[in-house]
C-alpha cells in the first residue's frame, strides 16, 4: 500500500507543475542537475506506471505530461485548496481541452490548423515558463499578490501573461497591410519583478521566432503603467526597458542577431525588438540559465559584477566612447565586454565595431563557460575570449543559498 503523499517530495513537484497549470512540458528535466534529474525522471515513470499521470503530444509533438481521471481523484483529495482552485479555474480547463485538440474542431484550411498549432505551443511555452521562473526563486503570481496594487519587488514575483495584459491594460495593436489589416500581439510570456530589474520574459520554445514590433511596444508601454501604478519605488520615467529571452536551442541566440531576410520592401533583421527594450538578456533553457536569472534577481547586479571583473576607472571611461562596452582601458586601447551581463542588444553593437576593427587585441569579451558557444558564431575570431566561472560570481553576489 503507498503511504506516500502526491504532493510531498519528487511527486508535490511534478505533481504541483501539473496542478497549476493543468499540464507539464516532459523536457522539463533538462533544467535538473546530476541524480536530482535522474530522480526525476524515475518518479515521472513511476506516476505513469501508476495510472496517476499520463504522457500526450500536441500537433507539433511537444511531449507533456496531465493527470488521468483516476489521477485526479487521488490528487485533488489530498491538495489544498489553493492548488483545487487553480487546476478547477476556467484558464486551466480550456488549455487541458485545447492541448487534447489534435486537429481543429471542424474540417478547414492549413491556416487555422497552424493556429492551433501556434496557440499550443504559446500554451505550452507559458506553463515551462511558470516552472523556469519557479527553479529560479521566483513565486508565480497570484490574484492576491496583485489585487491592492501595491507589488513589492523583494518578493520576487513572476506575473503571467494573462495578469500582466489586465494588470497594465494591454491592447494587441493593428498594423495595415496593403489592402488588409493585422493583429500585432505580444509574445510575452510574463514579467520578472525582482530587486534586479522588471524584466518581459520571452519563452521562445525551440523557436528563433520575429517578432511584431508594434505588439512589443504596446507590451513595454503596458510594463512602464504597471511599474509605475503597481510597484513601489518606481516611476514612469524611471523604468528601464529589459526583458529575458529563453530557448531551448542556443543557436537560437546568434541566429536573432545575426539573421536578417530580405521582404517585398525591404531587409529586415529577425531580432527587431532590440529597438524596444533597451536590453535584451539571453538565458539559456538549462541550470546554467536559471543560476544566471539568480544573480540577475540582485540589486544592481549588473554594476557589481563589472566592478569583480574591471577598474573602476575603466567602467568609467566606458562612458565616453563610441562602442558599446563595459570598460575601456584607455592606455591600451582594449574594449571590453562583460557577457556575464548577458545583453544581446549591447553584444550585437559590439560585434559590428569589432568587426570593423578586425583587431583581436583591442576587443576582449568576458563570459562564462557555458556562454562560449553562443559568441562564437557572432564574435568569431574578431575579439579575444576571457572564460570566467560562474561558482566564483554567485560567490562574490553571495547567492550560492538563493
Amino acid at each position: 500500500m503507498r503511504n506516500k503523499s502526491y504532493l510531498e517530495g519528487y511527486r508535490g513537484e511534478v505533481i504541483r507543475n501539473i496542478l497549476e497549470s493543468g499540464f507539464m512540458a516532459r523536457d522539463i528535466i533538462k533544467l535538473y542537475e546530476g541524480p536530482y534529474a535522474e530522480q526525476m525522471r524515475r518518479t515521472i515513470s513511476r506516476l505513469k506506471k501508476e495510472g496517476v499521470v499520463e504522457e500526450k503530444k500536441t500537433i507539433s509533438g511537444i511531449k507533456y505530461l496531465t493527470l488521468t481521471k483516476a489521477g485526479k481523484e487521488l490528487v485533488l483529495g489530498e491538495a489544498n485548496a489553493e492548488l483545487i482552485e487553480a487546476y478547477s479555474s476556467p484558464r486551466v480547463k480550456e488549455a487541458i481541452r485545447y492541448l487534447d485538440m489534435q486537429k481543429p474542431p471542424r474540417k478547414t484550411d492549413d491556416n487555422l490548423e497552424f493556429a492551433y498549432q501556434t496557440n499550443q505551443n504559446k500554451l505550452v511555452n507559458d506553463a515551462t515558463s511558470k516552472v523556469f521562473m519557479k527553479m529560479a526563486g521566483l513565486k508565480p503570481a497570484s490574484d492576491s499578490d496583485i489585487a491592492n496594487g501595491d507589488i513589492k519587488r523583494e518578493e520576487a514575483l513572476f506575473i503571467d501573461s494573462k495578469r500582466t495584459k489586465q494588470l497594465g491594460s494591454f491592447k494587441a495593436a493593428i498594423s495595415s497591410q496593403k489592402s488588409s489589416q493585422k493583429l500585432a500581439n505580444s509574445r510575452i510570456n510574463g514579467i520578472c519583478v525582482t530587486e534586479g530589474g522588471i524584466y518581459g520574459v520571452y519563452f521562445t520554445g525551440d523557436a528563433a521566432p520575429e517578432w511584431a514590433q508594434l505588439g512589443e511596444k504596446r507590451m513595454v508601454a503596458c510594463i512602464k503603467a504597471i511599474a509605475s501604478r503597481n510597484i513601489a519605488g518606481y516611476s514612469m520615467g524611471f523604468y528601464e526597458g529589459e526583458c529575458i529571452v529563453i530557448t531551448k536551442i542556443d543557436s537560437n541566440f546568434p541566429e536573432m542577431i545575426l539573421r536578417e531576410y530580405k521582404d517585398k520592401t525591404s531587409r529586415r533583421m529577425l531580432m527587431n525588438i532590440d529597438s524596444t527594450y533597451d536590453h535584451m538578456y539571453s538565458i539559456q533553457y538549462s541550470p546554467e540559465g536559471i543560476r544566471m536569472l539568480r544573480i540577475m534577481q540582485v540589486e544592481n547586479w549588473q554594476a557589481k559584477i563589472k566592478l569583480e571583473m574591471f577598474y573602476e576607472k575603466e567602467i568609467e571611461e566606458s562612458n565616453f566612447v563610441s562602442t558599446a562596452c563595459d570598460a575601456y582601458d584607455r592606455r591600451n586601447g582594449i574594449y571590453k565586454l562583460a557577457f556575464c551581463i548577458p545583453d544581446m542588444t549591447k553584444l550585437k553593437s559590439f560585434a559590428q565595431r569589432a568587426k570593423l576593427a578586425d583587431e583581436p587585441d583591442k576587443y576582449h569579451v568576458y563570459c562564462y563557460k557555458n556562454q562560449e558557444h553562443i559568441l562564437k558564431p557572432v564574435l568569431k575570431d574578431y575579439v579575444k575570449y576571457h572564460l570566467i566561472p560562474l561558482d566564483e560570481v554567485e560567490k562574490r553576489l553571495d547567492i550560492l543559498d538563493m
